[in-house]
């Protein structure tokens, strides 16, 4: 099946943060003289990984947060981090990257800054999209017309609060990881984190570090009590709470001065019109062919929804993707063979496909090769394989010392790669 939007067609990114800013250079490098505009509601690029130290901003970085992927595997193809970085920069230098990026790129005449987008809609013919937008400087809305849009908003804009019983009597302070910015607040108090996720490793190293009294990790994986620091354990999920005293689901308890929430975030699209008919369950968006084209409507695409990736190449894979097929150069399955693929892979996670289903890991080499083939691209090499999951094991093992690794890919083969140790930041 042949979609195109014809030379000269005007395609919609929501976003400029990584996703989008890779969509927006890829559909004018792979489009067919596409127009393109870029809607970022803030003043800079970057989305998720500007920082800031105001709650409430979107922003959603901490101060002392550093990469858990090695740059020499998060980079976008063909643009590599600076050498003097160590290989897990901090997060001022990912957001210095995706400035360099969207300047060398020539990037900033597609994109709109302080541009809300507040809906989206398709017209009654079904021809057209149409994106009302507001500037958020001086309120002036408008309504503009395109032949595609592309969603890049990422998935950290709505935070998700575990439901335990009983967590609306704690007499402590709740917060979410998303406002989490400096363990100083935590300084001789007892800490509970819920979630062992790379947040709540990560925020709980930080605040057993920053010097808490005590810092305990709850999580449904909970294998032993003993943590990286004399301060930091661990204890399986919360399951009640009372007051100052927490409940663990072995019996224990603790009394806590506060609780933090590392329970993730919800994929949230509230400017969509409800009657495009993408809706969000269980952590999944249905309808989408191959986690990024709306199978209904391949005009629609949305970049960036897969977890446990990294993040910039699949970024770019895809997008080159849908800049092609909407270009014409690449056949799109019918919407019966979408739905199709779509069910069967739903049936290969079985009960898990509920909360898993967007959740790649080891499968995302296999999808980013798949599209690099049928976009004729350079697929990842190998050796990028071999150290991410390399770091995946090693971060696994030694939290607080994997981040010390200094690597090296001097090759594209599976074992074309070699690491140092240096003094942990």
């Amino acid at each position: 099946m042949r979609v195109s939007i014809g030379s000269g067609g005007r395609v919609a990114v929501i976003g400029a943060g990584a996703a989008g800013l890779c969509s927006a250079k890829n559909l004018r490098d792979f489009g067919s003289s596409f127009k393109v505009v870029v809607f970022e509601r803030g003043s800079q690029v970057g989305g998720a990984w500007r920082y800031s130290e105001k709650t409430g901003s979107f922003a959603v970085m901490y101060k002392s947060l550093r990469t858990n992927i090695p740059k020499e595997v998060m980079a976008f193809p063909g643009f590599p981090f600076a050498d003097e970085l160590p290989s897990f920069p901090g997060h001022s230098d990912v957001q210095t990257y995706l400035e360099s990026y969207a300047t060398e790129m020539d990037l900033h005449p597609m994109i709109r800054f302080n541009a809300h987008v507040e809906k989206v809609w398709k017209d009654e013919s079904g021809s057209s999209w149409w994106v009302k937008s507001s500037d958020t400087m001086n309120y002036e809305g408008s309504v503009e017309e395109f032949d595609a849009v592309l969603v890049c908003n990422g998935h950290h804009g709505l935070p998700v609060y575990a439901s335990v019983d009983g967590l609306d009597t704690f007499t402590g302070i709740t917060t979410h990881s998303s406002v989490y910015r400096t363990p100083t607040p935590f300084r001789d108090q007892t800490v509970v984190l819920l979630g062992y996720g790379p947040s709540g490793v990560d925020i709980g190293i930080d605040i057993a570090r920053g010097g808490a009294k005590q810092v305990l990790v709850a999580h449904r994986g909970y294998v032993q009590d003993e943590g990286a620091l004399p301060n930091l354990s661990f204890r399986p999920t919360m399951v009640r709470v009372e007051g100052s005293t927490i409940h663990f689901a072995d019996g224990r308890t603790v009394d806590a001065d506060q609780i933090v929430l590392c329970t993730g975030y919800a994929y949230n699209f509230p400017f969509l019109d409800p009657e495009i008919g993408v809706t969000v369950k269980n952590q999944v968006i249905s309808k989408l062919y191959r986690h990024l084209v709306f199978t209904k409507d391949p005009t629609l695409s949305f970049v960036g929804i897969p977890q446990k990736i990294v993040p910039f190449p699949v970024f770019h894979y895809q997008s080159v993707y849908v800049a092609k097929y909407l270009s014409g150069e690449v056949d799109l399955a019918s919407e019966e063979e979408r739905e199709n693929e779509l069910n069967e892979e739903w049936k290969i996670h079985g009960d898990k496909a509920d909360r898993f289903f967007h959740v790649f890991g080891p499968r995302q080499w296999e999808y980013m090769h798949s599209l690099a083939q049928q976009t004729e691209q350079t697929p990842m090499p190998r050796a990028l394989q071999g150290v991410f999951e390399n770091t995946a094991a090693i971060r696994k093992a030694n939290p607080l010392s994997y981040r010390a690794r200094q690597y090296e890919v001097f090759g594209e083969g599976e074992t074309d790669w070699s690491y140092m140790l240096v003094d942990p930041v």
